[in-house]
C-alpha cells in the first residue's frame, strides 16, 4: 500500500467509513463516493501546508511517490515541472490553491466516471478505495499540492489561515444547527497539521514500510535546495 492510499484509508476510517449497507446476510462494506472526494480535498489541503512548513518531510513523500521513475528518461527537473500546479492555481483565483488543485483532478465529472456502474446511491465497494483508479485521483493532486506548498510557502500559509478563520467563524452556527463536535473544538492550526502528518508517516513506516530515500538530483533542484535544511534526509 502506498503512503497516499494509507492516508486516504485513515481519513475515511476517522469519518466512520466503510459502513455496511444492504439486506441482512447480504450486507457489504462500502464507502460513499462523495465522502471519498471530501477526504481527497482534505488531504490536498494538508499537503499544501506540509510543503510550506516542512519541506524536508514533503520532499520525502514526493520522492517516495515517484520512487520508480527511470532517472535516465525522466530527470528530476522534468518531474518537478510536470508536478508543478502553478498554472492550475493561477487559473482559479476564486478558490484557495488547495481547492483549485483538488477539484482539477476530482471534479463532479471525474467522480461520475469513477462510479461507473456503481449503485444509484453512490456507494463503492470498500476495496475500491485502494484501487489503482482511486490511487490516481488522490496521488496526483496530493503530490502537486506538496510541490506548490514548497514553492509558495507564504501564499500557502496565508490561504490556509484565511480558510481556517472563515471556518472558525462559521462553527457556532454549524454547531447550533446540529453539527456534533467534541467540545471544546478548534480548527487545526498549521502546526497541528504538520504534527499529525509526522505521526501518520511514523505509523506508515511502522506498519507498512519505510519511505524511500530522497535522490540527490531531487535535492539539488533550485526550488528544493533553497527550502531544505539538513534534517536527516
Amino acid at each position: 500500500m502506498t503512503f497516499v492510499s494509507y492516508y486516504l484509508v485513515g481519513i475515511l476510517k476517522s469519518m466512520g467509513w466503510p459502513r455496511k449497507v444492504g439486506f441482512p446476510l447480504l450486507r457489504k462494506n462500502v464507502v460513499d463516493a462523495f465522502v471519498i472526494r471530501m477526504a481527497i480535498e482534505a488531504m490536498v489541503k494538508f499537503a499544501v501546508v506540509l510543503g510550506a512548513k516542512r519541506p524536508d518531510i514533503a520532499i520525502r513523500i514526493i520522492a517516495d511517490i515517484f520512487r520508480q521513475r527511470d532517472s535516465k528518461k525522466t530527470t528530476a527537473a522534468e518531474l518537478w515541472e510536470r508536478q508543478n500546479p502553478t498554472a492550475i492555481v493561477a487559473a482559479h483565483p476564486e478558490v484557495s490553491p488547495a481547492e483549485a488543485i483538488a477539484r482539477f483532478f476530482c471534479s463532479d465529472k471525474d467522480m461520475a466516471i469513477l462510479l461507473g456502474d456503481a449503485p444509484s446511491q453512490n456507494f463503492v465497494p470498500e476495496d475500491f478505495v485502494t484501487s489503482e483508479t482511486i490511487s490516481f485521483y488522490s496521488t496526483l493532486p496530493f503530490a502537486k499540492a506538496l510541490v506548490w506548498g514548497i514553492e509558495h510557502p507564504q501564499e500557502a500559509l496565508t490561504a490556509f489561515e484565511d480558510e481556517r478563520r472563515k471556518y472558525s467563524e462559521k462553527l457556532p452556527d454549524m454547531i447550533s444547527s446540529g453539527l456534533k463536535l467534541d467540545p471544546p473544538y478548534t480548527c487545526p492550526t498549521s502546526d497541528d497539521v504538520c504534527k499529525s502528518m509526522q505521526e501518520l508517516i511514523s505509523s506508515y513506516q511502522n506498519e507498512v514500510r519505510s519511505l524511500s530515500n530522497v535522490p540527490q538530483d531531487l535535492l539539488d533542484l533550485p526550488s528544493v535546495a533553497q527550502r531544505i535544511t539538513d534534517r536527516g534526509l
